[in-house]
């Protein structure tokens, strides 16, 4: 995506992980972005098909964006690599 990327394998529970580099700035930056990105992850982990271990990495260019942003374009990725059903649909409050 523009601003995640994700890797991911099977496993034998539900894992995620996110990795932010210092290239994101200070760790106050770096750990916002961890904990915006840690409830991303946590609306979308009951909708996901299968147990995975999966690795979020945001890109330099999500400093800028909003967790709105995040939460769709990881929507995308999950689907996209097979990891949630496609025809979920997902409401945030």
């Amino acid at each position: 995506g523009k601003t995640l990327d994700i890797r991911y394998r099977r496993a034998e529970q539900v894992r995620m992980a996110i990795l932010v580099g210092r290239k994101h700035g200070n760790a106050v930056r770096r750990n916002r972005i961890k904990r915006r990105l840690r409830e991303v992850w946590r609306k979308k982990r009951p909708y996901l098909s299968g147990t995975w271990e999966v690795l979020i990495l945001p890109q330099r260019t999500a400093r800028n964006g909003s967790v709105s942003q995040w939460d769709e374009e990881l929507s995308d990725l999950l689907k996209s690599a097979g990891l949630m059903e496609r025809n979920m649909v997902l409401r945030s409050p």
